[in-house]
């Protein structure tokens, strides 16, 4: 017994305890969409990622990622065995060319907005609200609003940015509420306000001196 054409994954063993090792063709690709790990997806009209039925599949999403795949971001998509006729380090596809895609990816305009206002990159908001989610923790926020600019900001984002922040990243914060009427649990602000040291104050207004 060996995994080949007429034995793919994606079918049923017919024995147990068989060990064997196959090649896999992988493609880098961007995503239009949040996707899930092992999700199926397809190209669309610019050559991004998109989640499909299983019918209508040439792969699947990384299936060993720990979280969704982001809007506008890059995975590795995994073909399924019968999509490439000979599997090499450098193989072609009869369908598709998976060139980069043709256009700029698409970002949430609100997420945008929000990154406008704090001035740091959209890439910056969305790693830190990744990181106050997967790990809990903040990041120091070094863009150049002060105390009281950044605490208006903070208090007028709130839920919305958690909101729009989750259907981009695919990530589903739990519901307090109930199904018509969600009540979702939102974390605080995914940036910390630091301020700056006394001695670094010091350095400061000798600067502003001279």
């Amino acid at each position: 017994m060996s995994i080949n054409k007429k034995t793919l994954l994606g079918t049923v063993p017919i024995e147990l305890g068989f060990k064997d090792a196959v090649h896999v063709a992988i493609v880098s690709l961007r995503s239009a969409m949040a996707l899930k790990p092992g999700q199926h997806i397809t190209l669309n009209s610019d050559r991004d990622a998109i989640c499909c039925k299983p019918g209508d599949s040439f792969g699947i999403v990384d299936p060993f990622l720990t979280a969704p795949v982001a809007a506008g971001t890059s995975f590795f998509g995994i073909l399924h065995m019968d999509q490439i006729p000979n599997v090499r380090h450098n193989w072609d596809h009869p369908d598709h060319t998976f060139d980069s895609p043709t256009t700029e990816p698409k970002r949430n305009p609100y997420l945008v907005r929000y990154a406008t206002q704090l001035g740091v990159t959209y890439e910056a908001l969305m790693a830190a609200c990744q990181l106050r989610v997967g790990r809990e923790e903040q990041t120091v926020y070094s863009g150049p609003l002060d105390e009281n600019a950044f605490d208006e900001w903070d208090g007028s984002a709130g839920s919305d940015l958690w909101y729009e922040w989750a259907n981009e990243s695919g990530h589903e914060f739990y519901n307090n509420g109930t199904e018509c009427c969600p009540e979702y649990d939102y974390p605080d602000s995914p940036f910390q306000f630091v301020k700056p040291s006394t001695d670094q104050q010091v350095v400061d207004s000798n600067d502003d001196a001279n």
